[in-house]
């Protein structure tokens, strides 16, 4: 019961996160184009990044290293010079576990320049699997949500060609069901704590 209501209230948070992110984007989107003098389109793009994260899991109040490759694609919408929402879609690949997370995401730019830093953030859920797992039919290795902060740099290549360098921290939730003898199921939290450095070109 305890599992339950634990799983809804994580499900609710994360609906309710997105539909906040959404209604802000809109809003902000909405009152831009009241304001603006003349109408433009509204500017789509796409961001491909690969890097390479460190850091580990706590289990038991033992932490164990981790270290692999990550990939992530965006599709955003830049609403003003500044500010950008996105949904994004990446893979990351440790020594046995995997994770493929699905998430939203905002940039905004510290200066109104086509070279300039910015903050990130990102927000969703990750579907996940350990190899170590696969051949056991009462373990159900699972993913869980994610929340992801950092800062970088976007650098003006040509027309609307871009190249980004950025940093992030990241917190990834995941958890172990598995089926003991006696036929009770029982499960293990487990806390994915992150550095991931990444570089990127956007179009």
């Amino acid at each position: 019961m305890k599992r339950a209501l634990t799983s809804k209230y994580s499900k609710f948070i994360l609906c309710f996160s997105f539909i906040l992110l959404l209604a802000i984007s809109l809003k902000n989107y909405a009152f831009g184009q009241e304001n603006s003098k003349k109408k433009d389109k509204i500017d789509l793009k796409h961001s491909i990044e690969a890097g390479y994260t460190l850091g580990g899991q706590i289990v038991k109040e033992n932490f164990i290293f981790e270290s692999g490759a990550t990939f992530q694609y965006l599709f955003d919408i830049k609403i003003s010079s500044r500010i950008y929402y996105g949904l994004g879609l990446g893979i990351e690949k440790f020594d046995t576990e995997t994770f493929i997370p699905i998430f939203l995401s905002f940039k905004g730019l510290i200066k109104k320049k086509k070279d300039a830093p910015y903050l990130s953030f990102q927000m969703g859920y990750s579907f996940a699997w350990d190899k170590d797992f696969n051949n056991y039919d009462n373990y159900n290795y699972k993913g869980g949500l994610l929340f992801s902060t950092g800062f970088g740099r976007i650098f003006d290549v040509k027309d609307n060609y871009n190249i980004m360098i950025n940093i992030n921290f990241k917190h990834q939730f995941a958890k172990i069901d598995y089926e003991t003898f006696d036929i009770n199921i029982y499960t293990e939290n487990l806390n994915f704590d992150m550095i991931s450095l990444r570089i990127g070109f956007m179009f």
